[in-house]
């Protein structure tokens, strides 16, 4: 802990509350428990089951989990904040929380040949992976993505961010539903 917060603490303090994101986070508080959509997988007769969240248990006020990788939550409209603060090159609603040259860091490729030897998937082809995001490396073989992150995506052709959300378990699938805006 270099700032001497839990990772939660600091990411509220340095992005969500600078970002006005106010239902994103690791812990519930105030009603954002009963806001949260429901999970579901599909049983064996072809049905949706509502089951207990895969990551239910660490949004509790008492866990201490808190994953930098995975865990979050938040609406699809702050998501879009996020997004946009990312495809802006650090800066959202005159806020800037990353400069240029961080952003440009990101979404340059930091994989070596051997280790894009295993990224050899119809998802990755054409793709490095940069600090958190898949990266466009060869546009030709790519799907014309500039660069990709969990839940949203930026294409360089049509300036268009697409986030996307799912109530689906790791044991099933079922529809995600989606939201996309154009960037201006």
């Amino acid at each position: 802990m270099i700032s001497g917060k839990s990772l939660g603490q600091f990411l509220k303090d340095e992005i969500f509350d600078p970002l006005g994101m106010n239902n994103t986070g690791y812990r519930y508080r105030g009603d954002i428990k009963s806001r949260m959509a429901s999970m579901y997988q599909r049983i064996d007769t072809g049905k949706l089951e509502k089951i207990e969240g895969i990551l239910d248990e660490y949004h509790q006020p008492d866990a201490i989990y808190e994953s930098g990788g995975a865990g979050l939550y938040s609406t699809v409209k702050e998501y879009l904040t996020f997004s946009q603060m990312m495809s802006n090159g650090g800066t959202v609603n005159g806020v800037n929380l990353l400069g240029r040259k961080t952003i440009d860091l990101m979404r340059t490729n930091h994989l070596n040949t051997a280790q894009l030897s295993d990224f050899t998937n119809s998802y990755h082809t054409g793709y490095g992976y940069g600090l958190g995001v898949r990266t466009l490396m060869d546009k030709a073989a790519g799907h014309g993505r500039e660069w990709q992150a969990p839940g949203f995506y930026r294409s360089e052709r049509t300036v268009l961010r697409r986030i996307y959300a799912s109530a689906r378990s790791q044991y099933g699938r079922v529809p995600s539903f989606e939201s996309s805006r154009s960037s201006l």
